[in-house]
């Protein structure tokens, strides 16, 4: 089923868009939330909350992209999940990617969180391919180097020094945008 006739089911407040919205999206909100929480019960558990609050926001809610809307919202409830738990899940990649952001990101004014996640998009239009896929696989849904590394082909220590430098670039990019 196409992402236009799910969201005219949820604007009819038909149930069937729901089951179809399982179908089509229910592996890859399972993923990012799984990237997130390392526990399936967990991860189970946001991405059920996601149905619910998808049913919620759509209606007013039309979005444009259906998989990145309801990839946000399991995203965010699962970082939700994850900040409630964090005494509990210590060292996992989610904190790893947190504090590799914290680098370059630390020292940058901007005035929302929306102002800054622009200015990173514009930066990713900067990128190659490949570095754009390396990047958002790691900080947006949280890969491990080594999935990201298997997925591309390149070694662990090729993709780890690819990181680097672009953590590097978006730090250079993010200080020239602030002058």
């Amino acid at each position: 089923m196409e992402d236009k006739e799910i969201i005219e089911l949820f604007f009819a407040r038909d149930q069937k868009g729901i089951a179809a919205l399982v179908e089509k999206y229910g592996r890859l909100c399972r993923q990012v939330s799984m990237n997130v929480l390392g526990s399936f019960e967990d991860a189970d558990e946001c991405v059920n909350d996601t149905w619910l609050a998808t049913w919620n926001q759509i209606p007013p809610q039309r979005p444009i992209s259906l998989a990145a809307y309801v990839a946000k919202i399991t995203k965010n409830l699962s970082m939700k999940k994850y900040r409630d738990d964090r005494k509990k899940y210590r060292d996992t990649e989610i904190e790893l990617c947190l504090d590799e952001m914290a680098e370059c990101t630390s020292d940058q004014q901007t005035e929302s969180e929306d102002e800054l996640r622009e200015i990173i998009e514009k930066f990713l239009n900067t990128l190659s391919t490949e570095n754009r896929v390396i990047f958002v696989k790691r900080y947006w849904f949280d890969e491990s180097v080594k999935a990201i590394a298997t997925e591309i082909g390149l070694s662990e220590n090729s993709v780890s020094v690819k990181l680097h430098r672009l953590r590097k670039r978006l730090k250079k990019y993010l200080q020239e945008v602030e002058r």
